[in-house]
């Protein structure tokens, strides 16, 4: 389960850096915020995922 996670994360990550030294090339002022609020919920989103198979997981092995 931890590959697929990079499966998506080095790409993401790639994706973002692209993005950064494009848009410093053609001179226009870039901000973390955007950034970072995606980066949160990316987080959030695994987390909640996460809790999600664990509780799925639980009522299966209780019946």
């Amino acid at each position: 389960m931890r590959r697929a996670y990079f499966l998506i994360v080095i790409p993401a990550v790639l994706v973002g850096v692209g993005y950064v030294i494009l848009l410093r090339h053609l001179g226009m002022p870039i901000h973390g915020g955007p950034f970072l609020g995606t980066a949160g919920a990316f987080v959030a989103a695994i987390l909640i995922v996460r809790q999600y198979q664990r509780r799925k997981s639980r009522r299966r092995g209780n019946s």
